[in-house]
């Protein structure tokens, strides 16, 4: 039982650690319509969770749980290297 709460704990972190920088990005971004660009930012992560819980148990049924956190694993690193060159490269 203490591993599953660890991997709940590690995973809910290390989306906050995602989430936020994201947000805050967005905010230092836009001046003018900062109060709108976040709320767009905001609506897009609760969309892309709806979308990847079927996604996940697709990836899941097919071909296992190793698998889907891989693929899941990279999603998440070429996101985040956009997201580093679009803030510190422009």
């Amino acid at each position: 039982m203490l591993d599953l709460s660890f991997y709940w704990l590690s995973t809910g972190v290390g989306f906050g650690l995602i989430y936020v920088p994201a947000v805050i990005a967005v905010g230092f971004y836009f001046e003018r319509w900062r109060a709108l660009a976040t709320g767009i930012a905001v609506c897009g992560s609760g969309i892309g969770t709806f979308l990847m819980a079927p996604f996940s148990t697709y990836l899941i049924e097919n071909w296992g749980w190793r698998v889907a956190l891989v693929v899941q694993a990279g999603e998440l690193f070429m996101n985040n290297e956009k997201r580093h060159k679009i803030i510190f490269d422009a």
